[in-house]
């Protein structure tokens, strides 16, 4: 399913999809990353040609795509704009609770949003103990970030859509202390420009070099199993990952 079919198939589940009561999840859960919430990507995602490409929230032979997912997405998209900040932050953080998480993912699809963004900073503010790993494209967001949550961490995704200097240009923009870089590489030879976290392209795992284990995703070179597999591994929501940035810096 490419983007231009998610969105038709989208627009017909919004107009169908009623304003969600805030006594549902929020919560989704998935086989490698967990728990997570998520958003509709037609309504807050504005991709690269890469990830038009190849985004996973687009396949369609996976349940991140069924009437009923979408469906929630866009459900939670309106509950985050048109419900008390609050109440949703007290509501996701008994979810948290409940479901003995460890971490929770932002944007597991989709991306923030003005009132995504400060459920999020209320949430990690609040509650030091609720880890939130949070991946994002969007520049003008992550800067509103909280800069002081340890329990934060903003995965800021790149990929070879633009040229080094480009991707160079906004690493240099956005400047948070919670912020560090993953890389789609999807040929052998991309500049994953000292990404932290980097995904080689499943459909070219066969041939990517699993060159880096500190840096290479793990499942998406087929070096673990993909159930449980973020939990077990930790990596993209780990301080190491932002130490290691702090002492790049200072050399």
């Amino acid at each position: 399913m490419s983007l231009n079919n998610l969105a038709a198939k989208t627009k017909q589940i919004i107009a169908a999809t009623p304003w969600r009561a805030l006594g549902e999840n929020i919560c989704s859960q998935n086989t490698k990353t967990g728990w997570s919430i998520n958003f509709n990507i037609t309504q807050t995602c504005h991709p690269t040609k890469m990830c038009s490409e190849y985004c996973y929230g687009a396949m369609s032979d996976r349940p991140i795509t069924w009437k009923n997912s979408i469906t929630k997405y866009v459900r939670n998209y309106n509950l985050f704009r048109k419900t008390d900040p609050q109440l949703i932050t007290n509501k996701i953080y008994k979810e948290y609770i409940a479901r003995h998480m460890t971490f929770l993912r932002w944007n597991g699809v989709g991306d923030l949003f003005p009132e995504s963004t400060d459920v999020m900073n209320r949430l990690v503010t609040q509650h030091p103990d609720a880890v939130v790993w949070c991946s994002t494209r969007n520049v003008g967001e992550v800067r509103k970030c909280s800069r002081e949550a340890t329990n934060l961490y903003l995965m800021f995704s790149l990929d070879n859509t633009l040229q080094s200097r480009q991707r160079k240009a906004i690493m240099d923009a956005i400047d948070h202390p919670r912020v560090y870089y993953s890389f789609l590489r999807t040929e052998e030879n991309d500049d994953c420009m000292g990404a932290r976290i980097v995904f080689n392209l499943q459909q070219k795992k066969d041939i990517l070099p699993f060159d880096d284990e500190r840096t290479v995703c793990p499942v998406d070179s087929d070096r673990m199993p993909v159930k449980g597999a973020c939990k077990e591994c930790r990596r993209c929501f780990n301080s190491t990952t932002l130490e290691d940035i702090k002492h790049e810096s200072q050399m």
